[in-house]
């Protein structure tokens, strides 16, 4: 899904623009959480996505609410975090 590298709201406008496009051809839609997405609720519910890839910094990686939408997901990918792994 396209994203805007460091701006939720930007990549939570992409979603709602080409979020259908996947799936008309049979392809899964994945969101890119960033920082912010949370605490300005821009995290589609979880049964929109089937993947759940993680950007923004490597403290956003590492906290606490990013690790509830990790759980909340289906699958997960992690970009890459800087000295250690999630």
């Amino acid at each position: 899904m396209p994203d805007i590298v460091g701006d939720a709201a930007a990549t939570a406008r992409q979603w709602v623009r080409w979020q259908a496009a996947p799936r008309r051809r049979g392809l899964p839609p994945a969101f890119v959480a960033q920082v912010g997405c949370v605490e300005n609720h821009l995290v589609p519910y979880a049964h929109e996505f089937d993947c759940l890839f993680i950007g923004g910094s490597t403290a956003f990686k590492h906290a606490d609410s990013t690790r509830a939408l990790v759980r909340a997901a289906k699958r997960t990918h992690v970009g890459r975090v800087k000295g250690s792994t999630v």
